[in-house]
């Protein structure tokens, strides 16, 4: 149907409604909700939130070399997408997954499909049989009236560094290896571009663990996911994971293994201190964290937040109490840095005035809502990060660090006007 012009008096087309007719409108494609991973810091570095984590319908590649627990924490994943309702569907490349193993990690088996299989087809497949069911279904209820919630579905594929082809497989037997690379780079990509789009519209998170190498082109030592660029451009997230060097062979690598064992951790013995960089995010802040990998059990989720600790935010940071006797003691420099805060005595109710001095050098934190002082390797418990002082914690520091600003604080900034209107070619030159 033709308008009239505001600018003009020839009639113009309708051209909003002729695209909608030729083309399909995509349905609502927010973020459903996000499953966390088990790590406070990981959900922080794929979402921008403590309590944020995979995002539903998206892909996420975990990149990395041996031991830095790809494995481990996608049974992190598993295991808190369960407590979400979710059915998980693993693809075992490697024949990683034992049922003890499972089980140790709070695994729910009978939510649980475990598939061991290397083929590429087959799991290309498999998933495109799954969400045409999933729709199938759908629509049945569609066309009978009855409204169907989205069910909760998890995929995913550790490896996706060990899949393998039927063209690469008929390539090894005849001994012709030259071309293997190129083929498998091509079919991931085919996979990749197959799946993403049904995915994405059921709202099915989907996470591929990946094999890294080392790239020989550049200057700079950095390592590069195997299977080509095909699977990076189509994951939302991918993300980096390193394993902390704690032989106390240089500084760094000495100073954070005293930090470890001062907060009461034996990297290498139970389990290994992970760094994460990101490689690729559209949720988050490319901004690393750093989080632990049990090999045996649960992990704790608060390992990696001392980091984020202060007084002003939460009221938990490292330094010593003092009575009031010893705070007048103090001089007047030294009495500006401490703060006051009430302590109430649980069997008297009486309220009585403490204060806390920072110091880094400490061999404790004081917790403001514990009234007292815990100890350096005590303080990743449920006890000092309550409910409260993970939203408090969350909100104050998590979110402004890692958050991608929204489109009214990107342009209350300032920082950049990336229009041309005003500029002249003397303001150029």
């Amino acid at each position: 149907m033709a308008k009239k012009s505001a600018n003009s008096d020839k009639a113009t087309l309708d051209i909003l409604g002729i695209i909608k007719e030729s083309a399909h409108e995509a349905s609502n494609q927010d973020i459903r909700e996000y499953i966390g991973t088990g790590h406070y810091t990981l959900n922080a570095s794929l979402s921008g939130s403590i309590f944020g984590g995979i995002p539903a319908g998206r892909v996420v590649m975990l990149g990395g070399e041996s031991g830095t627990g790809k494995t481990y924490l996608c049974m992190d994943c598993m295991r808190e997408a369960q407590k979400m309702g979710y059915t998980v569907l693993v693809f075992d490349t490697e024949g990683s997954y034992e049922r003890d193993m499972l089980y140790r990690f709070g695994i729910d088996m009978s939510n649980l499909v475990l598939t061991k299989t290397n083929m590429m087809d087959e799991i290309t497949s498999s998933i495109i049989k799954l969400t045409d069911n999933i729709n199938g279904k759908l629509e049945e209820a569609r066309k009978k009236g009855v409204e169907v919630e989205l069910p909760r579905v998890m995929i995913i594929i550790d490896s996706i560094g060990a899949v393998s082809t039927d063209k690469e497989i008929e390539q090894a037997k005849e001994g012709d290896m030259s071309k293997l690379n190129m083929t498998k780079a091509k079919q991931l990509r085919q996979m990749s571009k197959i799946v993403t789009d049904r995915l994405s519209n059921l709202s099915i998170p989907m996470i591929v663990t990946n094999h890294t190498y080392a790239s020989q082109g550049t200057y700079v030592p950095t390592r590069v996911f195997s299977g080509g660029e095909g699977l990076i451009y189509l994951s939302s997230i991918a993300l980096m994971l390193y394993k902390s060097n704690l032989d106390g062979k240089d500084k760094e690598s000495d100073t954070l293994k005293q930090e470890l064992e001062g907060l009461g951790l034996k990297a290498g013995k139970s389990g290994s201190l992970i760094t994460c960089k990101t490689e690729k995010n559209r949720f988050a802040k490319p901004i690393s964290s750093n989080f632990q990998i049990s090999f045996y059990t649960k992990n704790n989720p608060y390992i990696g937040l001392e980091t984020f600790l202060s007084w002003d935010a939460v009221g938990i940071e490292k330094g010593n109490i003092l009575e009031e006797r010893d705070y007048k003691k103090l001089t007047p420099a030294e009495a500006e840095k401490a703060r006051a805060f009430d302590v109430v005595d649980k069997q008297t109710g009486e309220v009585e005035v403490k204060y806390f001095m920072p110091k880094e050098t400490a061999r404790g934190y004081v917790v403001k809502h514990l009234g007292m002082s815990v100890p350096t390797n005590k303080i990743h418990s449920s006890a000092v990060f309550t409910p409260e002082v993970l939203k408090e914690l969350d909100e104050k520091v998590i979110k402004p660090i890692y958050t991608l600003p929204s489109k009214a604080e990107f342009e209350q900034s300032g920082d950049i006007d990336l229009s041309d209107e005003g500029i002249t070619f003397d303001d150029i030159f």
